[in-house]
């Protein structure tokens, strides 16, 4: 009873996040969107699942809203092929491998799944399943996934020195203490996932601002 009752609370969060999307709807359903079933009854979230992916993929509105969020972090690269880095401050010279790399990547992707209606959670398995069902993952899912694969290796490398060093762990890499083969892996990444928030422009520009 008490999960059918919180269930049923889930699906109206659901349905009023997607028929009215507001950007904070927008930020608070994604989130769900990547949810696996951890304990209870598994076939009720299987449910939701489809009854939240078949509302999102036919609302061209809400679609929009998650548009501009995956254009939203535009990558950490200028148009002289340069890293651009903090200016001022704690992080100065640093980029953010997550704010700048991973969640744009994560955010196309997740754009793309949903235009399809598809149940997978992770990164990778929705790339590996949109291979051969949406045009723009056909053309450059080999790219996405080894780029996604490089930048979490980066940030899991950087992180891994600071913790030896007793620092914070945090999400800046300094490009300057990059190898010549990471920055030009973390440059032609970065033209990726550009080159790919063009395209959502070029499919969403009657709902982008």
């Amino acid at each position: 009873f008490v999960d059918a009752l919180l269930f049923s609370e889930t699906e109206k969060y659901f349905t009023n996040w997607i028929s009215t999307p507001t950007s904070e709807a927008v930020l608070n359903s994604v989130t769900f969107f990547d949810f696996r079933a951890v304990y209870g009854e598994a076939n009720l979230l299987d449910w939701l699942k489809d009854f939240t992916l078949s509302m999102a993929k036919d609302n061209k509105i809400f679609l929009g809203y998650l548009a501009n969020m995956a254009i939203k972090n535009t990558p950490p690269i200028g148009f002289l092929k340069t890293f651009v880095v903090e200016k001022s401050g704690e992080h100065k010279d640093q980029l953010n491998l997550k704010i700048k790399g991973l969640a744009p990547l994560i955010d196309i992707v997740r754009l793309f799944a949903l235009e399809k209606g598809l149940k997978e959670t992770s990164t990778i398995e929705r790339i590996q399943s949109l291979r051969d069902k949406h045009t723009i993952i056909k053309e450059y899912a080999d790219e996405l996934l080894h780029a996604f694969e490089c930048i979490l290796l980066l940030r899991i490398q950087n992180q891994f020195e600071l913790m030896k060093e007793g620092k914070d762990i945090n999400n800046f890499i300094n490009p300057d203490n990059l190898s010549n083969l990471e920055k030009r892996i973390a440059k032609e990444t970065f033209q990726l996932i550009s080159k790919i928030q063009d395209l959502i422009i070029e499919r969403y520009k009657a709902m982008i601002w």
